[in-house]
């Protein structure tokens, strides 16, 4: 999971997403299930910027695009050479799907 257009050989991604701060985030089959979900679409309409887009009128950040980061975050930090050669496939995956819940 990397942005601008680098992708993990391991991991079949399913698609991407357009993240504003993070580029292209590819997320895998069993992310975007989650994602798809009523419960998280949901998180489309939370604001985090408690009205400051009312003065700031550009300013839009809301709960779904501080899960999709904060997964690209997580996957960043799997990606590092000491972890990743602990880590399996699937313990990466879990570490992606906790960090969007």
């Amino acid at each position: 999971m990397t942005s601008r257009g680098e992708k993990l050989p391991m991991q079949r991604y399913w698609g991407e997403i357009k993240d504003p701060v993070h580029g292209y985030v590819y997320i895998t089959e069993a992310e975007k299930q989650l994602i798809d979900s009523y419960p998280f679409q949901r998180l489309h309409r939370l604001r985090q910027l408690a009205g400051s887009e009312f003065v700031y009128t550009g300013a839009n950040h809301t709960r779904f695009e501080h899960s999709i980061g904060v997964m690209y975050l997580a996957g960043k930090l799997t990606e590092n050479q000491n972890l990743s050669q602990l880590l399996s496939e699937e313990e990466i995956q879990t570490v992606r799907m906790a960090s969007l819940l």
